[in-house]
């Protein structure tokens, strides 16, 4: 039987590499089979918080846990057992956890010298020097076993050597067949080259990159993303002859992040949607009644009165108002129902200039009072693919907000055309026109807007934020070409 001061000088003929094993991020330590620790590195000193050299010959389990016997969870007993190599869970420190790999080491007759333990989570930082003959056999446990990617390069980057992780990460069942290939063999030639510009960088200045995020894009593979540092690669004389790098997929993360972004922008529209809900409610549609409520006592005077020109005008004044609550309740309807997921989409075939001519008849009314031209272009049998029910909304939308916006005799016209595969919608009026502002904060919610018209009637941008919404749905875009005082041209596409 080997005995233990034979084991212990066996070991120690190994600590010639405690420059690598000293600098590198992971947790690493020795012991003998009696389970005495015979060397640990700065990492779990530091970790410890204790002194170095303090954890030498005191028992694993009673220097790093503060036990007084074998750890239930640790797995040096079953590798004494086994003689395999073992993984478990273990408390280094307070509540962190970490997954440690118990790797036995072994004599040539297959006798367990001692035990190295390597805790997956935490990655080398420092570089590996040159490896001699009697330290490949911990370099190669060590290289096997981390989960990161670690890679050597030459001066002309190529690989000359990679760890089992990397090569499978590539495609590789064999660390042997990346040799001598470079990222451009890999990658896209975009990433490769950025990554060949670090490592010449390196190269030439000496300087280390460190914690970089790196978005790594495959020739034959989605893109991910990585968590990189990057060092010179230097002899014992300090000269430098290549590089080394270590890499850690953060592609869940990434996208962890991009999903919690998503919900940030989401729970932003939902404040701005509830927030525009509450004014229209308190402000813009409590008003309407209020005037509706006070017309209707003066008319009962006025019917008193027996006055019919006051009475004409006031019952003018009820029907205007209430039109106005009318078409607000409509759109506030149909935005409640679109947030809700209510108003289903249900593209159907339309003929266009039919939709056109039962829009623009529904609106004259309004334009003939106003004295506005309303004409109606759209007399081409353009068939489309759209829903019925926000079609109708967003061109009465947009003719209704034309109507607000234009002074008497002025005029509207609706129009389309078909350009580079789309339908493109216009409805131009010479109206009042609109300020470079004011037409970049039309289709936004988060924006509380609202221009009255050339006679003062009021609005909430309710129904260009319905436009928007439903032009969106049909896979189109919405716009506006406007200069103020010189008109206003609205245009919307549609998928032919």
């Amino acid at each position: 039987m080997v005995s233990q001061f034979k084991v212990q000088n066996d070991l120690r003929e190994l600590m010639n590499i405690y420059e690598i094993l000293d600098n590198v991020s992971d947790v690493v330590y020795f012991t003998g089979v009696d389970l005495k620790i015979i060397w640990a590195n700065k990492t779990l000193y530091h970790l410890l918080g204790k002194d170095e050299g303090s954890l030498v010959g005191n028992y694993c389990f009673n220097a790093i846990q503060n036990n007084e016997h074998k750890c239930i969870k640790c797995p040096i007993a079953r590798i004494i057992e086994t003689g395999e190599i073992q993984e478990g869970e273990m408390d280094l420190k307070g509540n962190e956890i970490f997954h440690v790999t118990g790797i036995p080491v072994k004599d040539k007759n297959d006798q367990i010298l001692g035990i190295i333990n390597i805790s997956k989570d935490i990655s080398i930082q420092k570089k590996a020097d040159e490896a001699i003959e009697r330290e490949q056999l911990l370099m190669n446990i060590l290289m096997d076993n981390i989960t990161d990617r670690i890679y050597f390069k030459d001066l002309e980057s190529r690989f000359i050597r990679v760890n089992k992780a990397m090569a499978k990460r590539h495609g590789f069942d064999d660390t042997s067949k990346i040799i001598g290939l470079t990222d451009f063999d890999i990658f896209t030639d975009e990433h490769a080259q950025a990554a060949y510009n670090d490592e010449q960088r390196i190269i030439k200045t000496g300087a280390p990159i460190l914690d970089i995020e790196e978005k790594e894009t495959w020739n034959n593979g989605p893109a991910t993303w990585a968590s990189t540092i990057k060092m010179p690669l230097k002899d014992a004389s300090g000269k430098i002859f290549g590089t080394f790098g270590i890499s850690r997929d953060i592609t869940e993360r990434k996208k962890a992040e991009e999903q919690i972004t998503e919900y940030v922008d989401e729970l932003k529209d939902l404040n701005a949607t509830k927030d525009k809900f509450f004014s229209i409610i308190a402000h813009d549609l409590k008003n309407p009644f209020n005037n509706i409520i006070g017309f209707s006592e003066l008319l009962v005077e006025e019917v008193h009165e027996n006055d019919m020109v006051a009475i004409e005008n006031y019952a003018n004044m009820i029907y205007t108002a209430s039109n106005q609550t009318f078409r607000l309740l409509e759109n506030l309807l149909d935005w409640a129902n679109s947030h809700r997921g209510y108003m289903l989409f249900s593209p159907e075939l339309l003929s266009l200039s039919e939709v056109a001519l039962e829009i623009t008849e529904d609106q004259k009314e309004f334009a003939v009072k106003k004295n506005v031209t309303l004409r109606n272009d759209i007399t081409e049998d353009l068939t489309i693919l759209a829903d019925r029910n926000m079609l109708i909304s967003i061109l009465r939308n947009l003719i209704s907000n034309a109507i607000k916006f234009t002074s008497r005799k002025g005029e509207i016209v609706l129009s389309a055309i078909r350009k580079d595969g789309f339908l493109e919608v216009s409805v131009k009026d010479n109206g009042m026109g609109m300020s470079e502002k004011t037409r970049k904060n039309l289709f936004r919610i988060d924006v509380n807007q609202s221009t009255k018209g050339t006679e003062d009637e009021k609005g909430t941008g309710l129904g260009l934020i319905l436009c928007s919404e439903f032009v969106q749905k049909h896979g189109g875009k919405i716009w506006v070409e406007s200069e103020l005082g010189k008109g206003s041209n609205f245009k919307f596409t549609l998928p032919l």
